[in-house]
């Protein structure tokens, strides 16, 4: 139950925290947050569960934020993002679609009270990260918001206790490292057409003004006037 009160809150800071830096870091904290979560409720570790809490600890609660956390400041992404807009209208839909999320996780796992917290906690991400992502078009804020969204259906993966084939799991594994690295490579290429125009601008601002013809007089002028 704790898990899952701070995995909450990790939610809110990464969407509702305008920081860049904040969000990437919550991702990975709920990360690290489910494999401990998968951990504790694994009576026996096998080979499968070893290869699930390398990608939960290592790939997405270390690797993946500090690349991210990189690109993003040698691309200079602005320091603060609203991925969801700070007005009324988009806080009263992102309150209605917790509660709906939490509706839904009654109904489907109304047998236990954890199992409920739990799949609302995802639908909840799942939901919070669409709400987002349909307010953004800037490279960054969408990454965000499509990671908040993995995270969710990987939280609603393990609370049901589901065994995944090995093809599945490597399968996300490799849509989940090909989408990070889509995203740095197109950082990359932002990064290097902004230098490019200022380049292009500065150059224009350093031209050199050419002289008027007959503005200044010359020495030999002044000979011939005398």
């Amino acid at each position: 139950m704790i898990f899952l009160v701070l995995y909450c809150l990790l939610l809110l800071l990464s969407i509702f925290s305008a920081s860049w830096r904040i969000s990437i870091a919550a991702l990975g904290l709920q990360a690290v947050g489910m494999g401990s979560y998968f951990v504790a409720a694994q009576h026996d570790i096998n080979w499968h569960h070893t290869v699930v809490l390398a990608e939960l600890f290592i790939v997405r609660g270390i690797g993946v934020p500090w690349v991210l956390t990189h690109r993003f400041r040698r691309a200079k992404v602005p320091r603060f993002i609203d991925l969801i807009p700070a007005n009324l209208l988009h806080w009263t839909v992102a309150a209605f679609y917790v509660a709906f999320a939490y509706l839904a996780a009654r109904e489907l796992a109304s047998d236990d009270y954890r199992n409920t917290m739990l799949v609302g906690a995802a639908f909840s991400a799942i939901a919070l990260g669409m709400l987002a992502l349909s307010s953004q078009n800037e490279i960054p804020g969408q990454l965000i918001s499509v990671l908040t969204i993995e995270n969710g259906m990987t939280l609603f993966v393990i609370g049901s206790n589901q065994e995944i084939p090995w093809g599945l799991e490597l399968f996300v594994l490799f849509d989940f490292l090909v989408l990070v690295g889509l995203a740095s490579n197109f950082l990359r290429r932002l990064k290097v057409a902004a230098k490019t125009e200022i380049e292009i601008e500065a150059s224009r601002l350093v031209q050199p003004v050419p002289e008027a013809k007959g503005s200044a007089m010359t020495s030999s002028d002044y000979g011939d006037v005398l």
